[in-house]
């Protein structure tokens, strides 16, 4: 069970699928924890779309999460008012993903670090590999998720590049957002790094007493009840389901992981 939200925590049965879709969708994680959150009380999870360069990737979240459309470069995703286009896996031309049918709850990214990593060139938005957080911010801009979350680097709020990226973050009306930094392997999760998570919530799909509280309040609240309960137990959980994971080495707190996707390779 994911950490903090058990099954007494968690409603007892969802009016409809939780809707999810996600760009770097890499590994699925997003898409396999919603769906250990969701199992215990009966609840299901809609992946509308996951989108990865990467063909080992692509292969990985159809068998694990299975996507409605597997969407490929998002680089070269077309943006209207309310829909996006895009080339999609094994279907002949382009795609549209529209704002009012996707309904989204969760749109998840972890777009690439290079421009802001100390491994990189530290351009920030200058650099060409921005884009893809650019695409981002367009695609909520244009599909409207009730909630975002994008992951990085932690030098990404650093004092060099942390005004960008809140102008950018502002110039999306309709959204309040804050920067969290963890250290996942904190949480039970096989990852040491220290990463930094961006979480936008859409204003009117807040209840009263959210906007009453404050995002940031409550956010920690969630936070706080969370690192109260138990560790999750979330690489077991990927080993029951036949995830490719081949071995975990080191500390609890500094576990890390090896996956192979070669027998899910043609």
């Amino acid at each position: 069970m994911a950490r903090g939200l058990s099954s007494t925590t968690w409603p007892k049965a969802l009016i409809r699928p939780v809707r999810i879709a996600s760009d770097c969708t890499g590994l699925a994680t997003a898409e396999l924890s919603l769906t250990q959150i969701l199992e215990p009380t009966g609840g299901k999870l809609r992946v509308v779309f996951g989108c990865d360069i990467l063909p080992a990737s692509r292969q990985v979240m159809a068998a694990v999460s299975a996507p409605e459309l597997i969407l490929e470069d998002m680089l070269k995703r077309e943006f209207a008012s309310a829909h996006i286009e895009s080339t999609a896996l094994g279907i002949p031309g382009t795609v549209r993903v529209n704002r009012e049918s996707a309904d989204l709850d969760f749109y998840v990214a972890g777009v690439m670090c290079t421009p802001w990593s100390p491994k990189g060139a530290q351009r920030g938005f200058a650099d060409a590999n921005a884009e893809t957080m650019t695409n981002f911010l367009k695609t909520i801009m244009v599909l409207r998720p009730r909630c975002a979350v994008m992951e990085n680097v932690a030098r990404l709020v650093s004092a060099k590049h942390r005004i960008d990226l809140q102008q950018r973050l502002s110039l999306i009306r309709g959204y309040t957002f804050v920067f969290r930094l963890y250290r996942t392997a904190e949480w039970g999760v096989p990852r040491v790094r220290e990463r930094l998570y961006v979480i936008m919530l859409r204003t009117d799909a807040l209840t009263a007493k959210a906007r009453n509280v404050g995002v940031e309040d409550l956010f920690d609240r969630v936070v706080t009840a969370c690192q109260s309960q138990d560790r999750p137990a979330f690489l077991e959980y990927l080993l029951q389901r036949g995830y490719p994971v081949m071995s975990a080495r080191g500390s609890p707190n500094e576990a890390e992981a090896e996956c192979c996707c070669s027998h899910l390779r043609a």
